[in-house]
């Protein structure tokens, strides 16, 4: 056991170390560094035994709070891999896709993706408007709408079919602004932004249908938090499915460790059903 805890610790910091360079404007990266630091303590307890020298009754806590605490995770993952191959139907009204990290040169690795999954369905459904949604984080350049959109036009995606949401700070602010943006469209008539929504009277009549495009490891939570923001809302004309995009499977145990906590916030702060 001593040479399993020595390895995991080892593992999980130079993962950290990787995650780090990536320099994708979050600080997750500590939480493996802080998982190498358990690893690391667990080798420590089995070299001096400290494990035998506590009472049983401690013992038996902590294993049931580790078990409890692996399937609730096994559990939240599961339900974060189940809309991994999430496709929406073609012809819809309108994609979002949701914002991620921003340099001067481009989009970040992870936005590449989704942009380019929004790009092809773009291509295939020329009827279909595009709403880019993302503010400027302190470490971006523009904001996250900006970059996007001048992605999409350089692949050749006319402006015209791209309408900039720039105030999302994060996913339920990039729902809660997009459908904002599509019941004052539907209402007035005319491109619209979160600022006039307050002007319009939006129809529930018409029915309207709204992909979200992000990456495999993020749609089940995206497409949870559209849902209830509908139903706070009382939405019941937007009809909502996902584009999903792909990721790399290197990042993919920091994205999905990322999004189990993700997931767990907004659950406890109501953000999604």
């Amino acid at each position: 056991m001593l040479i399993l805890w020595i390895i995991l610790s080892v593992i999980c910091f130079v993962y950290g170390i990787m995650i780090a360079s990536l320099h994708s404007g979050g600080l997750f990266f500590v939480f493996w560094f802080v998982l190498a630091a358990v690893f690391a303590l667990f080798a420590v307890a089995v070299r001096f035994h400290w494990w035998t020298l506590l009472p049983k009754i401690l013992k038996r806590i902590f294993l049931i709070c580790v078990i409890i605490g692996c399937i609730f995770f096994a559990t939240v993952e599961g339900l974060i891999f189940s809309d991994f191959g999430a496709q929406s139907p073609q012809e819809l009204d309108y994609i979002v896709v949701l914002g991620a990290q921003v340099h001067d040169y481009g989009p970040s690795v992870v936005l590449k993706y989704r942009l380019d999954a929004a790009i092809d369905y773009l291509n295939v459904n020329p009827d279909t408007m595009c709403i880019v949604s993302g503010a400027q984080g302190f470490n971006e350049p523009f904001t996250e709408a900006e970059g996007m959109a001048r992605y999409l036009e350089q692949q050749g995606i006319p402006s015209e079919r791209v309408i900039r949401e720039d105030l999302a700070e994060n996913t339920t602010g990039n729902i809660k602004y997009t459908m904002e943006i599509i019941e004052a469209r539907e209402a007035d008539g005319e491109n619209a932004s979160p600022q006039t929504v307050g002007n319009s009277s939006p129809s529930q009549d018409k029915k309207i249908t709204l992909g979200i495009v992000t990456n495999n490891f993020h749609m089940f939570r995206s497409l949870h938090i559209a849902k209830a923001n509908m139903q706070k809302e009382g939405i019941t004309n937007i009809t909502v499915s996902g584009i999903s995009s792909p990721s790399r499977a290197l990042y993919l145990p920091n994205n999905a460790a990322r999004e189990f906590f993700g997931v767990v916030k907004d659950f406890v702060l109501g953000n999604l059903k």
